[in-house]
């Protein structure tokens, strides 16, 4: 099983992100699997594990010594050709989050870090992947900073966990979440 970890947008936030994506994403034709999770920052590089339930309350555990934070939305950028994401400023709590994890579940259960994960490790937050993406890429990107202000500024309160079979997107279902305090 994979787990997927992600500090996910207000309702406000996120719906507002949604729904400039959602339209944009029909006017250009893209895929919509990039809506198949809540609108969230990545925490960590999706990674295999044998019992998810047991890694998930670990992380849980791990988690209960944070409050909840800021973070700044700073512009957004095309990755590859396939992939459109909102830069996330990196803080000392961010960083301070994917290095614990990294430590923690290699220390705990032997997961190892990918190569993204890391030092290397940007954080964002994913609005479009779709392989045709490359030849419309900068329209899009100018379309979404015309509809969505930037810099912008969001706290993050709750961070939700996800599953799937593959590390195919659009497969993860969110099973569980942890709200910071």
């Amino acid at each position: 099983m994979y787990l997927w970890v992600g500090a996910v947008f207000s309702g406000d936030l996120e719906s507002e992100i949604r729904n400039i994506a959602n339209n944009l994403n029909k006017d250009y034709g893209l895929s919509t699997v990039a809506f198949s999770l809540p609108q969230h920052i990545s925490l960590k590089i999706s990674f295999e594990c044998d019992d998810y339930k047991k890694v998930i309350e670990f992380i849980k555990s791990q988690l209960k010594t944070f409050s909840p934070f800021e973070v700044e939305i700073n512009d957004i950028t095309k990755i590859d050709g396939s992939l459109i994401w909102l830069d996330i400023n990196e803080n000392v709590t961010l960083r301070k989050m994917h290095n614990l994890f990294n430590d923690s579940l290699l220390q705990e259960f032997g997961i190892p870090l990918k190569s993204f994960d890391g030092d290397v490790f940007k954080f964002h937050s994913t609005l479009f992947f779709d392989s045709s993406i490359n030849e419309k890429h900068q329209k899009l990107i100018d379309d979404f900073k015309q509809q969505f202000s930037l810099p912008q500024k969001c706290l993050i309160k709750e961070i939700k966990f996800g599953i799937a079979e593959t590390l195919t997107a659009g497969e993860f279902t969110v099973v569980d979440s942890i709200i910071l305090k």
